[in-house]
């Protein structure tokens, strides 16, 4: 079962899928709980899993902090743009008065 819902979690992470941050702990913590009673070769392989899932999320918050990075600086541009519109029309209101 946790092999099912880790390898889940994979493929949504490798299809660019948003994953809830809930339901990562959640899975981690049944990971973590079960490792003692489990058998070895289960283990390996459920840490392999485990470090990929890390790996994607670790791009993915990368990807995520690239475009906000973008969005700031278009933020910017626009800020820097409404503030030269605002000087030109005020000059042309001073002028009318």
């Amino acid at each position: 079962m946790l092999k099912k819902a880790l390898s889940a979690l994979i493929a949504d992470l490798k299809q660019g899928r948003d994953v809830e941050e809930e339901v990562v702990g959640d899975l981690m913590e049944r990971i973590r709980q079960s490792v003692p009673v489990i058998d070895r070769a289960d283990v390996v392989e459920l840490h392999r899993g485990v470090q990929v899932a890390i790996e994607l999320m670790t791009v993915a918050r990368d990807d995520a902090a690239r475009e906000l990075k973008q969005v700031q600086r278009g933020k910017k541009a626009l800020t820097g743009y409404s503030h030269l519109r605002g000087y030109k029309n005020g000059q042309r209101l001073s002028r009318t008065v």
